[in-house]
């Protein structure tokens, strides 16, 4: 059942059937109930008729009754039965028992019992047990050491077929009834559902429609019901999304294309030159160390994209290990101090941090990148600072370097991908503007933040923040 109309038809079907079979046996019950009242109404007046007839003479226990029992009693097919027991022994059967009895049942002294029983002849009927006393007959004669007995019984029994009949057709009654009710709300749901769903077809169909131009169209709020607004809501961010990262796609194509075009170019133009005339070994070989450069920095940058790439689709495992990040620091700094001497960079470190857990690895990239932004990008004889601290359970990395000229704007696009915003950023051979959107990814990864920042004072400021001991938000 994978419509939503079936499962709602279905649903409120069975909801519908459950209530109306409840209500259904409830009404059945109750009416069974006023119908089986009735009738033992009819077998009291009746057993209290014949209690009335009965008497004891000095013939002994009867039922007088005025020209003989009643045509009920003497048989037929619709007989009725009756038999008066004093004591434990039946006295006096009605002509339609003949030499049976009917089942005994005392009844209460002032209250007379119901019994449902299988009748003489076969029939399901029900009885009445009543206690009576006789009354004393001497008109004939004083009746000799007569006492009216105490413990007379009169049983009184009728056949149900009349009420099992009444009760048939109302089983019936109702089950159609029922049954016609489920079919009427079947029907009328199946409008109501297709009526309330139209909307949904419609948002449907404009969905299908967006993209097949353009991502910019989105879904119209007006009209909708209040119900399905959440869902028109949350599809136009993700279209804004979808719309967002196809742009950014779109752009990342771009920019790989142009940053592989100029070193391709220049590679193109290098061995045409070279290949132009006939050369000294001297000139191919320099020649070649010039291609080999351009070469590995077009391999830098690939890899930098296939990192980033694995990055963002979440393909890089976290390993944890506990390690002392000052000791990290000075490892990765190593190879940028002849770069920072030659530029003659003032370098100020200050540690106030101990062991770390996290990935090594990972942070060994981001702080490469970190230094190598520093020392290529700050003026000459300028300064880079270093600077590591702990607060509050967190590691924070401090790593600055004077001679920017990006104002705070500019500085928020700084972890875009290739993106490079002033002279000094666009000369610079290697770098591509990747290095700080991997270096945000992998921070990310391991639970914590970076953070740049271009003050007044000409100094760009990159800040990381990392916790001490806490696992990462992707475990490996």
């Amino acid at each position: 059942m994978h419509s939503v109309r079936r499962r709602l038809l279905l649903g409120a079907a069975v909801s519908v059937a459950a209530v109306l079979a409840a209500l259904g046996v409830v009404l059945f019950a109750s009416v069974r109930a006023w119908l089986v009242a009735e009738f033992d109404r009819g077998l009291l007046a009746q057993a209290q008729a014949l209690a009335a007839a009965t008497e004891v003479d000095h013939e002994g226990l009867k039922a007088d009754f005025e020209g003989g029992q009643p045509a009920e009693f003497l048989g037929g097919r619709e007989a009725q039965y009756f038999e008066l027991w004093a004591g434990d022994k039946p006295a006096v059967r009605s002509a339609s028992l003949g030499r049976h009895d009917l089942p005994f049942v005392p009844a209460g002294p002032r209250r007379p019992a119901y019994r449902s029983v299988t009748l003489p002849d076969g029939r399901p009927g029900r009885q009445i047990s009543l206690s009576v006393r006789p009354h004393l007959d001497d008109k004939e004669g004083p009746v000799q050491g007569a006492v009216p007995p105490a413990d007379v019984t009169l049983l009184v029994a009728r056949d149900t077929a009349h009420l099992a009949a009444a009760l048939a057709r109302l089983s019936w009654l109702l089950g159609g009834a029922c049954g016609s009710a489920v079919l009427a709300c079947l029907g009328l749901m199946a409008w109501a559902v297709g009526h309330g769903l139209r909307p949904v077809s419609a948002i449907a169909a404009r969905i299908e429609r967006v993209g097949r131009r353009d991502l910019t169209d989105r879904l119209l709020s007006a009209g909708v019901p209040r119900e399905l607004l959440p869902i028109v809501q949350r599809l136009n961010e993700m279209l804004e999304r979808v719309e967002s990262a196809f742009a950014r796609e779109r752009a990342f194509s771009a920019d790989v294309a142009h940053e592989l075009r100029t070193p391709l170019a220049g590679l193109e133009a290098a061995l045409e030159v070279c290949s132009s005339r006939p050369r000294q070994p001297q000139e191919y070989h320099r020649t070649l160390g010039q291609c080999l450069t351009t070469v590995r920095q077009m391999h830098a940058m690939v890899d930098n994209l296939l990192v980033l790439a694995r990055a963002e689709a979440g393909g890089l495992a976290v390993s944890r290990n506990t390690f002392s990040l000052p000791e990290l620091i000075d490892e990765s700094w190593r190879p940028f101090g002849e770069r920072a001497a030659a530029r003659g960079l003032r370098v100020t470190r200050t540690d106030t941090a101990g062991p770390i857990t996290t990935d090594r690895d990972k942070l060994r990239i981001v702080l490469h990148n970190l230094f190598d932004n520093a020392t290529s990008y700050a003026d000459p004889g300028g300064q880079v600072r270093i600077e590591l601290a702990r607060r509050n359970g967190t590691i924070n990395l401090t790593v600055a370097n004077t001679g920017t000229r990006l104002s705070a704007e500019q500085a928020k696009s700084v972890f875009d991908r290739f993106w490079r915003g002033d002279a000094s950023r666009t000369d610079t051979g290697a770098h591509c503007g990747l290095g700080l959107s991997i270096s945000k990814e992998l921070i990310e990864k391991l639970g914590g933040a970076i953070a740049v920042d271009s003050t007044e004072a000409g100094e760009f400021v990159a800040r990381v923040t990392l916790p001490q001991s806490r696992p990462p938000r992707e475990c490996e």
